[in-house]
């Protein structure tokens, strides 16, 4: 009987395993794209972001340092400092650009390559701009130059450098844009790591409780099963005429 009762559950326990795997498989699926796209977001887009965004800090530091040299072009000590807070800066973007240029990095697309070295040549014109102002001023000998006079530099100067400022903009202009975009492209696949996990959740809740019902209901008629087969055959019992005992037997025998 009870080898019976075994065998009349075993397509339940196979049914248990067989939920057990495809939760297993469900997990298993979730994780891997919440992987990918978390190694995407943070390996990719906010590590392009974050350099972009120095990039372009030295860019803007470069620029400020540029206004003031001008605005010291008659002092000497000043604008020297000025000229070289300018070089270490441009000298840290040169880092930052080729680090964004590498091929091997994932960072960024063959387009964005393409597109930061426009930024890289403008880069190059207008420190070459910057570099012949500041050749032209050292050649000036400013030693006790007026306010006005200084003054009146100061705006020449800035004049001169348009072409070089005009250029060196799309560097500024176009590291900021493409942060921004990587930015959104991380925000978007954060949003599809959230939404690969309540997928997951979802799914994972519809089998187990799908298949728990139908475990339970499946469990529920075997138990029926081996009741009625187990009834059936005590009643088949019951049914059958009992053997005379062996004395009665002997005395039927003799007579």
């Amino acid at each position: 009987m009870r080898t019976l009762i075994r065998n009349l559950m075993k397509p339940a326990t196979i049914a248990n395993v067989v939920l057990a795997a495809s939760l297993v498989a469900i997990t298993d699926w979730g994780i891997s794209s919440a992987r990918q796209e978390f190694d995407s977001s943070v390996t990719n887009d906010f590590t392009a972001a974050a350099l972009l965004a120095k990039i372009r800090l030295h860019g803007e530091r470069m620029r400020r340092f540029e206004k003031e040299m001008f605005i010291y072009v008659a002092n000497e000590k000043k604008r020297e400092g000025y000229v070289s807070e300018h070089t270490e800066s441009y000298g840290k973007l040169l880092t930052d650009l080729d680090t964004a240029l590498a091929p091997s990095g994932r960072a960024f697309t063959d387009a964005d390559r393409a597109e930061m070295m426009n930024w890289k040549a403008a880069a190059t014109f207008y420190v070459g701009e910057f570099d012949h102002l500041v050749t032209k001023a050292r050649q000036m000998h400013l030693a006790g130059t007026s306010a006005s006079e200084a003054g009146r530099l100061s705006v020449e100067f800035n004049e001169q450098i348009k072409a070089g400022k005009d250029r060196f903009a799309t560097l500024l202009n176009g590291a900021g844009k493409m942060r921004l975009e990587k930015e959104q492209q991380a925000q978007d696949a954060t949003k599809r790591v959230n939404k690969t996990f309540s997928s997951m959740v979802w799914i994972t809740a519809g089998i187990v409780g799908v298949g728990g019902i139908g475990v339970q209901l499946l469990l529920a008629r075997r138990e029926r099963e081996a009741v009625e087969l187990a009834g059936s055959k005590l009643r088949a019992s019951w049914s059958k005429p009992s053997p005379a005992p062996r004395a009665l037997r002997m005395k039927t025998s003799v007579a």
